[in-house]
């Protein structure tokens, strides 16, 4: 334990939190630069015992992942740590997605020691990892600013302040509405994954409004932040996993999918739910849907139906993504395939009396088919349409009427006097 006296400050602080302000210090006996954390307010009981606590935590918190505690005060008033090269907020626009992916898998290490001994965080965010070197993605990451941390049972103390704690847009669902007691490591599981949410999309996060990147990020982001804490990795162990196992680009069509594929053919539906689940957790993957998931046949789309409605619409909305997306490696006329299962969706739909499913798929597909503007595809639409009767027409009556441009694509030029009036009122002249 040191003394005030022992270091110069410089005047203004560059950092600075709800409870203390950090300056770039010199140790007047080697010169050696330190951040000196001091708190804000001397005389605020709850500053008093936030800084407290941080030092106490980081005294027995001794891991190469976690910020080190170089010197502090008797009373707990001030100490000081590493200056490091900056923050991950402020050093994401020099990374590579490697370097940021290096930033997370430290930070988890470190939150993951931390837990093992019944510390939790509860304040994860890119401005509490910090960069202790400046070797851009081969820097150093600490995980700091311990001041909101939980300990171990038996030396948790009243809560100091009521409400949630931490940084809104991090912090779990289940701090929001329980308050930051309720958070366990799985809370810091849900804040590493918003971390991750941030630096891959760039945008600062929305408290309880999913943010989820393109691309192989997207996995290890919705599984991070999943709202329910037991959908989430059950620690930080499980977290590296995933990290290390869904942030690398995958080849999807490997034999053991393709055989998914003939058993779910074959009836056989844990392997149909196998390649509809291994699609939405691949759902950037355009070869999936445009070589595999579009030739689901009609068998394999009502058991769907009937068991996984839900899964299907996503598998629908996915299918609309890739038809506006890149069709490079597949032939210009290949849409007919895609919109056309679509369809096959649709006719699923109603021969197992799910209108609410029917509406869904029908959002989806309308829109992309008058997009496209394929003649061989229109016309088996439009032979769909005249099929339909009862509630399925009113479903889908409701979907043209509020689609642009739906009632004058379907029109053509045809008679649809054996269309159900419903259908009929939605497509006539005006």
């Amino acid at each position: 334990m040191g003394k005030r006296d022992d270091y110069a400050l410089e005047n203004v602080p560059f950092s600075g939190g709800g409870y203390a302000n950090v300056y770039k210090a010199r140790r007047k006996s080697d010169g050696l630069l330190v951040a000196f954390k001091r708190n804000r307010n001397r005389m605020d009981y709850e500053s008093n015992k936030r800084l407290k606590r941080e030092i106490e935590a980081l005294q027995k918190l001794k891991h190469t992942n976690i910020i080190q505690i170089l010197d502090w005060d008797e009373q707990g008033e001030w100490y000081t740590m590493p200056l490091a090269a900056g923050n991950l907020e402020q050093m994401r626009r020099t990374l590579s997605e490697e370097g940021v992916k290096r930033a997370i898998e430290q930070a988890a290490v470190g939150l993951g020691f931390a837990h093992a001994q019944n510390y939790v965080h509860r304040d994860v965010t890119p401005r509490n990892i910090l960069a202790i070197d400046d070797r851009g993605d081969d820097s150093h990451w600490v995980v700091a600013d311990w001041g909101l941390v939980r300990r171990p049972p038996g030396q948790t103390s009243v809560p100091l302040t009521s409400g949630v704690l931490g940084t809104e847009g991090f912090f779990a669902p289940e701090v929001w509405t329980e308050g930051g007691q309720a958070a366990d490591k799985r809370a810091d599981v849900y804040g590493l994954g918003r971390v991750a949410a941030w630096a891959t999309t760039g945008l600062w996060p929305i408290p309880n409004v999913d943010l989820l990147p393109e691309g192989r990020w997207r996995i290890f982001v919705r599984r991070a932040t999943a709202a329910k804490a037991d959908d989430r990795p059950e620690d930080m162990a499980k977290l590296v996993e995933l990290l290390k196992t869904t942030v690398e680009d995958v080849v999807p069509a490997s034999d053991d999918f393709v055989e998914l594929l003939k058993r779910s053919r074959e009836g056989d539906k844990a392997a149909l739910s196998q390649v509809v689940d291994f699609a939405l957790e691949n759902a950037e993957d355009g070869e999936i849907y445009m070589k595999h998931i579009c030739y689901l046949g009609k068998n394999q789309l009502e058991a769907l139906v009937e068991n996984s409605p839900d899964k299907l619409v996503l598998l629908v909305r996915q299918m609309a993504v890739h038809l506006r997306g890149d069709f490079r490696g597949f032939d210009f006329d290949h849409a007919n395939t895609l919109i056309n299962w679509m369809q096959r969706a649709a006719e699923a739909a109603v021969t197992k009396s799910r209108f609410n499913v029917l509406s869904d798929i029908c959002e989806s597909w309308f829109p992309e088919e008058i997009r496209w503007d394929r003649w061989q595809q229109v016309k088996k639409s439009r032979d769909f349409l005249r099929t339909l009767r009862g509630d399925a027409a009113q479903t889908v009556a409701r979907v043209l009427r509020a689609t642009d441009g739906a009632a004058e694509y379907y029109r053509g030029e045809e008679s649809w006097l054996n269309a159900s009036p419903a259908i009929r009122d939605v497509l006539k002249k005006r």
